[in-house]
């Protein structure tokens, strides 16, 4: 519609990569357009776009980073905010600065999208903006509630793809909502292997999570006629993203959720019960082509108790990134932003203070000059930090590596029982005994050995988009995902190209001997310089996370043998057990360089007591 206006510059966000890059395909395929010209896709660390595209898709993240450079959205003329029921932080965000510009100019044109939120809520926020209803063209689903208590859902979910598979008449494809990845790797695995359906060149097993590269994404939306999909899926097939020709839908009941604990500094993900409008979104998957049904693996009962809707992200997410962008835009008290729902106290000044530490933000809470650097790059502020510090250490090159493999999810592949120790012997080839970040380091600059015969060389361009055929036997043996690795080097490119467009020098060291001293100590070093804060200490054979006092074991993936008194971690990660991963060794001495004033209040810290503080200040 906005097109068929004359609009020229509209922008449509979407809260997930998968939804905005198959939409536009979708809507350039419609319009007959080649994707990227009049139509086209922005997405973390992909783009798709020729030129000045009219119609410009992207994920909300997106966005937001452009309004850095065009706080006024002055180079649209519409933007549309669509699945706002989602309530990502980057949405809300974008809502906030939306309400802003649009109270002071009427130029810019705003429509906020959703198939399922509060209407009323959303129009008073926007000074009583007029609502239209859209009526749906949903067809018919029978809802069909389990009558027994569920102790495992898993198990009852593929117990209920079974009946699917062998007694419903309808020969529809089957989504299956699950909570995370090693669930629905599992649920493939064991339907893949069944010999009722195993060798049927009918049913195709396949996983959805947003872990997954976008072209493994992109396979639950292709076919053959006659070919009938089976796919475990996260909530990343709950909006946004419709599969056609799903009759069947089960939903487990639970998802999870990234939760972050303000006193311990630490996001972690939950399983939680999902709200009643998710279950709403779930089963309305069924019914886009034609009736369908929805299997509840929960008693009506439990329908019953759910929330309405979903805890929006900015209540139970960490605020720094967020902190630090308005305050490039120059939002200089947080308290007067206007907030859908405003975060809270605790969780804003725990941000702050961790801001502060890093000196992106001063003491009089305005952000200074390397916070305004940190603010141009799309990952968290203390890696930030440590990239753009790493040119003290001759290894800025190394630390953009670290960061990219860090930033790509699924790196290594999973492996079958009888190929597992296998796997294992042929990773060890690249652990390096000082840590993890530089084993991750060690990996990429092998697979660039095999691309290009030298490890200090540089990918070019086609073989960083396609990869060669050396790169894919690389990773076929030593079980790495191509092109998750693939995509490390474009994150890789793209910090050092931002770099450079700062005007910051990008130096590298020779790579030699991956253990020796003078190569290790560089690169732990560059990192200490911005996850000082990251820092563990052995104290009675357990780490102590020093932030707060909590006892943490070591990651079971780590290469780090649990002997090193001080270490330095990528993640808190908090489930049955509270582990650190991505670990690697330091000196307390370099954190009493980096960050004396960070030392200085650990001394002081209430979360240690007399003892703790004994054995790691003694």
């Amino acid at each position: 519609m906005a097109l068929e206006a004359g609009y020229r510059a509209i922008a449509c966000t979407q809260p997930r990569k998968v939804a905005a890059i198959t939409v536009s395909q979708r809507v350039a395929q419609e319009r007959g357009a080649h994707l990227g010209s009049e139509v086209g896709y922005s997405v973390r660390f992909d783009n798709k776009t020729s030129g000045r595209p009219r119609l410009r898709y992207m994920t909300d993240g997106v966005l937001l980073q452009e309004c850095m450079s065009h706080p006024q959205f002055d180079q649209y003329d519409v933007v549309f905010i669509d699945e706002v029921h989602e309530r990502t932080l980057a949405t809300d965000i974008l809502l906030g600065l939306l309400k802003q510009v649009t109270a002071n100019s009427q130029a810019l044109k705003v429509v906020i999208m959703s198939a399922t939120f509060d209407c009323v809520k959303f129009s008073d926020f926007f000074a009583g903006a007029p609502t239209v209803h859209v009526p749906g063209s949903t067809y018919p689903v029978q809802i069909l509630n389990i009558q027994h208590k569920v102790d495992d859902y898993l198990d009852q979910a593929i117990a209920t793809v079974y009946n699917i598979l062998l007694f419903e008449e309808d020969q529809g494809h089957i989504l299956v909502f699950l909570t995370g990845e090693e669930e629905i790797e599992q649920a493939c695995d064991i339907l893949r292997v069944d010999p009722r359906f195993h060798g049927d060149p009918g049913l195709v097993v396949l996983p959805l999570y947003s872990a997954l590269p976008p072209q493994d994404q992109i396979r639950v939306f292709e076919g053959r006629p006659g070919q009938r999909k089976c796919i475990f899926a996260t909530n990343i097939a709950e909006t946004s993203v419709t599969i056609p020709g799903v009759v069947y839908v089960v939903d487990c009941g639970f998802s999870k959720q990234k939760m972050y604990l303000p006193r311990s500094r630490v996001e972690t993900l939950l399983i939680q019960p999902i709200s009643q409008a998710s279950a709403r979104q779930r089963a309305g998957r069924a019914g886009r082509t034609r009736p369908g049904k929805c299997f509840r693996l929960y008693h009506e009962s439990v329908h019953d108790q759910m929330e309405d809707a979903s805890t929006p992200e900015i209540l139970r997410s960490d605020m720094s990134q967020v902190i630090l962008q308005l305050s490039k835009l120059g939002v200089a008290n947080l308290m007067q932003f206007p907030f859908v729902d405003a975060p809270r106290a605790d969780v804003i000044i725990r941000s702050l203070e961790h801001l502060q530490q890093l000196r992106a933000i001063g003491q009089d809470l305005r952000i200074t000059d390397l916070g305004r650097q940190v603010s141009h790059f799309p990952v968290e502020p203390s890696l930030a930090v440590a990239l753009l510090l790493a040119h003290h250490e001759g290894c800025t090159k190394q630390i953009a590596t670290i960061v990219g493999m860090l930033s790509v999810p699924k790196l290594y592949m999973k492996s079958d029982r009888e190929s597992e120790g296998h796997s294992d012997r042929a990773r060890s080839l690249f652990k390096v005994r000082d840590g993890d970040h530089l084993t991750l380091l060690k990996t990429f600059t092998y697979y660039l050995h095999a691309c290009t015969g030298d490890v200090n060389g540089e990918l070019d361009a086609r073989v960083a988009q396609n990869g060669c055929r050396a790169g894919r036997d690389f990773c076929h043996k030593h079980r790495i995902s191509e092109r998750g690795i693939r995509q490390a080097a474009s994150i890789r490119s793209q910090l050092l190209q931002i770099l450079q467009r700062l005007g910051l020098p990008t130096p590298g060291l020779q790579v030699y001997d991956y253990d020796d001293w003078g190569y290790s100590e560089a690169v732990r070093r560059a990192l200490c310089r911005g996850m000082f804060m990251n820092i563990a200490c052995l104290v009675d054979y357990e780490y102590i996370q020093l932030v707060h006092g909590n006892n943490m074991r070591l990651h079971p993936s780590t290469v780090l043998k649990g002997e090193d008194e001080w270490i330095i971690y990528h993640e808190a990660v908090i489930t049955k057990e509270s582990y650190l991963r991505v670990c690697s060794k330091v000196q307390l001495c370099w954190l009493q360089e980096f960050a004396p004033d960070f030392i200085q209040a650990l001394r002081c810290s209430q979360h240690l007591d007399k003892k703790q503080k004994s054995k790691i200040f003694p």
